[in-house]
């Protein structure tokens, strides 16, 4: 669903979008839990939906272990620093 949601705010932005540059945006999506399973958001950027994009990339292949770590943060080991 996040994936879709960006699609849809990548599209908007290439169809024309605001007619005013767009400065900050944001990707929130609550799934099964009480607590927010994508929450991004980029203020004051010259392209603001790129960044979103490099975050959610970057961020997407981690997602399940953040939420097992919150819901049980034995189940899910620190990385060794």
């Amino acid at each position: 669903m996040a994936e879709h949601l960006l699609r849809v705010l990548e599209a908007g932005n290439a169809a024309g979008g605001e007619f005013r540059q767009i400065k900050s945006t944001a990707l929130l999506l609550v799934h099964k839990e009480d607590f927010a399973y994508v929450d991004l958001r980029v203020d004051l950027d010259r392209d603001p939906l790129a960044q979103l994009r490099y975050h959610w990339e970057f961020d997407k292949p981690m997602l399940q272990r953040y939420v097992d770590r919150v819901i049980d943060p034995d189940s899910v080991p620190y990385p060794k620093i």
